[in-house]
């Protein structure tokens, strides 16, 4: 995992930019500690800088920016499946000098092109400069987990792992999106969601998509990937659902353990993270250890991890607290990642990963994703009886399109109360029309969770892990992440995922993973009710009013950057 900083310019940079964009690189430092690199283009258009963290191949060899003939690379990342590709390119005549997954990436682009996205397993975002032909190539990964943010004026266009370097250049003109600011208060949402930034003139480039830059112009930007949804399994028998499903997941777990460093686990004692927990132990034999926290020793959640942690004779670690800073946290936080963020998770996961730090530890694996493939949360009994219902008028050649899908989603979300939301959710699924198209004929709770996992669930999936991770120097890794894993699931019949449709407790969610993993010595703990990370730790009322949390957020986000944000009445 790494910071990566480029710059494509219209004209020849002059020594005084080259060092204001070593400058603003220097404010990834928290992303890479470990290593750090810089390029300058023959031409002098463009530069590229690069902060490591080592996780794969620790020699110095593996250190970025890293060029191979006429290829220049920044990354941010881990490809999980290297070796297989690797071994690929070696039959093609490939020789390699590092051990790293950097240069299997670089050398995949050579041979492959653009093609060579769809070999790639892992979170990824990188940009390959090509000298022969004056191309910036950039890419990320397919569900988000790695970030690239660009800005491009009338000189310059800068990507970025982070947006704060890019607001920190002397030449950036401070000026608030409205339309991003009315996203913030959309639905669920506790960030600002993808490719809309708050800041006038900077861009999210969104999961699963690529840009192509010369000079200082964009030449194309385009999805590369659409998940690919097979509904025939629907029609195979229950066993061999349950034996493919099994293998996916272990697959995907073992993939994440790919490293040169020592690995952690997070743990909660709910599903996700017990059944990553015992397959990491028990099924793949690996050295791990465990990491909880929570409000005291009486908290279920603790006392949950510690039974399964005894069980699985995992060393466990316990961090309680119940007297953190959250207000502190929050505002450090905002500041790194320079826009409004309301999810106390954030908070949380900064102390939490700040601890595996000093424990040691570069690598975490967490369960994040889960309840959105295999539907874990308490409302979801509720969302599939509605989505039976809409399944029933669409059977009645009602029209079914993707407006429609986003209208009935739209009419089921609490939180959605006016005709404007409801303009402001069409614009941003227009931004996501191509990406999910493969989900408009499924059930609404399908395209609904597809939606939370991409977009409206992203900050508690993707951001937390990479913004407080990252801040501390962690890798966050999450198995339920694996594309092809997604895809799976997806293409389930939901029933198997939610036993009891009256459910209100949470116990007969996800039922297809605890069948799977029935009979494990941790089974006990998979049928108990749902909390969430964080569930026990005592809030004032800022924090648990959505509005509210938001309205502080952004007071801190204006107060923070100089920059005046009007609190409209919608709010």
């Amino acid at each position: 995992m790494c910071g990566i900083f480029v710059v494509s310019s219209r004209k020849e940079l002059t020594e005084e930019e080259i060092n204001e964009f070593k400058k603003a690189s220097q404010l990834l430092s928290h992303r890479g500690p470990d290593a750090d690199g810089f390029y300058i283009s023959p031409n002098k258009k463009v530069f590229m800088a690069h902060k490591r963290l080592s996780i794969i191949d620790l020699s110095d060899k593996s250190n970025q920016p890293m060029k191979r003939n006429n290829l220049v690379i920044v990354f941010n990342g881990e490809i999980y499946n290297f070796k297989e590709i690797r071994e690929i390119l070696e039959k093609k005549g490939y020789q390699f000098a590092t051990n790293s997954d950097t240069e299997v990436i670089l050398s995949a682009y050579q041979e492959f092109g653009i093609d060579c996205l769809s070999l790639l397993k892992g979170m990824f975002a990188f940009c390959i400069y090509d000298e022969k032909e004056n191309i910036l190539f950039s890419a990320r990964d397919r569900v988000g987990e790695k970030p690239i943010v660009y800005y491009k004026d009338e000189r310059y266009i800068i990507l970025s792992s982070e947006i704060k370097p890019i607001v920190e250049m002397s030449f950036f003109k401070k000026s608030i999106n409205k339309e991003s600011l009315f996203l913030y208060f959309l639905g669920n949402y506790r960030h600002i969601p993808e490719p809309f930034c708050i800041w006038h003139g900077v861009r999210k480039l969104k999961p699963a998509s690529f840009i192509i830059i010369k000079d200082g112009d964009i030449l194309k930007e385009d999805f590369y990937y659409q998940p690919k949804i097979n509904y025939e399994i629907k029609n195979y028998p229950k066993e061999q659902i349950k034996k493919i499903v099994k293998e996916k997941v272990i697959e995907a777990i073992e993939l994440t353990s790919v490293s040169d460093v020592p690995i952690s686990i997070l743990l909660s004692g709910g599903v996700d993270s017990s059944i990553i927990a015992y397959v990491l132990k028990t099924i793949l034999k690996k050295d791990v250890v465990a990491f909880t926290y929570g409000a005291s020793p009486d908290d279920e959640e603790v006392k949950r991890a510690k039974y399964v942690a005894e069980r699985l004779k995992i060393p466990h670690k316990i961090f309680y607290f119940d007297h953190i800073d959250v207000e502190k946290r929050m505002k450090n936080i905002i500041k790194i990642y320079a826009e409004p963020l309301s999810l106390l998770q954030f908070a949380y996961s900064d102390v939490l990963y700040e601890a595996i730090k000093r424990e040691g530890f570069k690598v975490v694996i967490t369960g994040n994703g889960s309840d959105e493939l295999f539907y874990g949360y308490i409302s979801h009994p509720k969302t599939l009886l509605f989505s039976y219902m809409f399944k029933i008028l669409d059977n009645l050649k009602i029209i079914d399109n993707i407006k429609l899908k986003i209208l009935k989603y739209w009419l089921t979300s609490k939180k959605n109360r006016n005709l404007f939301d409801l303009s402001i959710t069409l614009s941003l699924f227009k931004e996501y029309e191509k990406f999910i198209k493969p989900l408009v004929g499924s059930y609404l709770i399908d395209f609904s969770n597809f939606w939370a996992l991409i977009s409206e669930n992203a900050h508690s999936i993707t951001l937390v892990g990479d913004v407080a991770g990252m801040k501390n120097s962690v890798e966050v890794r999450n198995p339920f992440l694996n594309h092809e894993l997604i895809e799976l699931a997806f293409s389930l019949n939901p029933r198997l995922k939610i036993k009891n449709l009256f459910d209100k407790r949470g116990e007969y969610t996800k039922w297809i993973l605890k069948e799977i993993f029935r009979g494990s010595p941790i089974e006990e703990v998979f049928y108990l009710p749902k909390m969430g990370f964080g569930f026990n730790i005592p809030l004032d009322y800022r924090f648990k009013n959505l509005n509210e949390f938001r309205k502080w957020s952004l007071r801190v986000f204006s107060k923070e950057f100089g920059v005046e944000v009007n609190m409209f009445s919608s709010v």
